[in-house]
């Protein structure tokens, strides 16, 4: 029996990226909660005046009845603020950068231009909805030892594969690349795999 043939939008669908964010909550949720004691120090009068009378002045409804929002929607509004106002978090990295505790929780071990051995921690991880592990890396510039890095990743994604009996594959970003591809979905990038 012939298998079914997929359609563009099945085929697409494949290479969306499913990059996990949650590692983060405990050290956004710890941040905010700070903030939120030190009477929002570092946002904007307007900002500070807005969140004040939204959530610590008596609100009520035309019938008179007491208004409150629920304290997610509170945790919710006070986080975008936070984040974009205070933090000034941009970009995902900037996220995972600096709220993840560790962003994989494993390094990759390389032998440097001189012969010493090194770590270093991947930029990203990315799992597509086919399965497929990816471990990017970013760069901006390149010195004597991204090649040895370059080396230890491929190698590292092929014993996982081996170990896993999972698709994994390295894939190196140049920052002047990226910046004149201007990628909108993860499988953008897939024109930098070798």
């Amino acid at each position: 029996m012939p298998r079914k043939k997929r359609s563009a939008d099945d085929q697409l669908k494949l290479l969306e990226a499913r990059v996990k964010t949650a590692p983060c909550v405990p050290a956004i949720r710890k941040a905010v909660a700070e903030w939120r004691a030190a009477n929002y120090k570092g946002a904007t009068d307007t900002t500070k005046l807005l969140l004040n009378y939204w959530f610590k002045t008596d609100q009520r409804l035309p019938d008179g009845q007491r208004f409150a929002f629920y304290d997610a929607q509170r945790e919710a509004v006070e986080t975008l603020i936070y984040l974009h106002e205070v933090a000034r978090v941009r970009w995902h990295k900037d996220l995972l950068e600096r709220f993840s505790p560790e962003q994989f929780g494993f390094s990759i071990e390389y032998t440097d231009s001189v012969g010493n051995l090194r770590y270093y921690e991947p930029d990203f991880m990315a799992v597509l909805t086919d399965g497929t592990h990816y471990l990017i890396e970013t760069k901006g510039r390149e010195d004597p030892d991204v090649s040895h890095k370059d080396r230890a990743a491929r190698l590292w994604c092929e014993n996982a594969a081996l170990l896993t009996r999972t698709d994994w594959a390295y894939l190196k970003v140049l920052q002047a690349e990226f910046e004149k591809l201007l990628p909108t979905e993860f499988s953008d990038l897939l024109i930098f795999a070798p």
